[in-house]
């Protein structure tokens, strides 16, 4: 009880942040295609100034804008990895936790500015999709959604959790996103892409759509400790293996070669124009968030 209660409380707090400020970021950003006269509203630091209402500026000593509501329904699809790694918690907040945040605050964007929301779990195969949609309950129906996978996992044994472990296969999410996209959508695919490898499909689904891929990692996965011998186990393979940090050579290899793939990584995907934010499971999903598109914004 007082985890959902802490849940309604987290979701709630994000839907008023995303309202407050990142929904005008991102509405500066993604216009719809119609538009009309609103209202007037306090200009905030992202207003053109060609929208300034002058007459009510003077009156009340401080600036004012005319507001208008676009027509928009932009599909916003969002993909959640939820292969073996997504579960795992080294240092940071469980990489599911940041998902279902990540998911929450997308899907507060999307609703707060009438677009139509659709969410897609995948692993080796797609898991679960729901068709767009914009109702009043889309942001805490998707947060459930993955916030349940984690409590369900958590209250089985450790082989059970083992055999519910999945791989992920970015082939299949692309081939059903190429199939079932029918107009050009905001495709945000989160996950912590682990070995740092992507489906050259994805190249292609981005000239059609705008694609943004939210890669989540801990700091533990490119700093461990240096104390001695780990045993490994991959979630998504369950090959164990022990490697001693203690040694100078195991420890430098391990790291230098985590880092070289991340590089080689998102330099591919930088390089290629997709958008890519790196999400610590040590911040806040929703400060990376703003901080990208008001990034985004600027470049306009």
């Amino acid at each position: 009880m007082k985890d959902r209660l802490k849940d309604r409380r987290l979701i709630i707090k994000l839907q008023r942040l995303v309202k407050s400020e990142l929904s005008g970021v991102y509405r500066s950003v993604y216009k719809g295609e119609g538009i009309e006269y609103d209202r007037i509203r306090e200009y905030q630091p992202w207003d053109d100034f060609k929208f300034i209402e002058w007459n009510s500026s003077s009156r009340y000593g401080r600036l004012f804008v005319k507001e208008y509501v676009e027509e928009r329904n932009i599909p916003i699809i969002i993909a959640v990895d939820i292969s073996g790694s997504i579960f795992t918690k080294l240092q940071g907040k469980p990489k599911i936790e940041i998902s279902a945040e990540l998911t929450a605050i997308i899907s507060a964007i999307g609703s707060e500015n009438n677009d139509l929301i659709s969410l897609i779990l995948f692993s080796e195969e797609i898991e679960f999709y729901s068709p767009p949609e914009n109702n009043k309950n889309i942001v805490m129906k998707n947060y459930y959604k993955l916030i349940n996978l984690q409590t369900r996992r958590e209250e089985n044994s450790l082989r059970e959790r083992e055999l519910l472990d999945r791989r992920t296969n970015y082939e299949t999410l692309l081939l059903f996103l190429e199939n079932n996209i029918k107009k050009r959508s905001l495709i945000f695919i989160i996950s912590d892409f682990l070995p740092f490898e992507m489906d050259g499909r994805v190249f292609n689904l981005d000239k059609k759509n705008e694609v943004f891929l939210l890669l989540i990692r801990d700091p533990v996965e490119e700093n461990p400790p240096q104390k001695g011998i780990f045993k490994f186990k991959s979630p998504e393979t369950n090959l164990k293996n022990k490697v001693d940090f203690k040694n100078n050579r195991v420890f430098y290899q391990y790291k230098n070669s985590y880092i070289v793939k991340l590089r080689r990584f998102t330099k591919s995907v930088k390089s290629r124009g997709i958008n890519l934010v790196e999400i610590l499971t040590t911040a806040d999903p929703y400060i990376e968030l703003l901080k990208f598109f008001k990034s985004k914004a600027k470049k306009k």
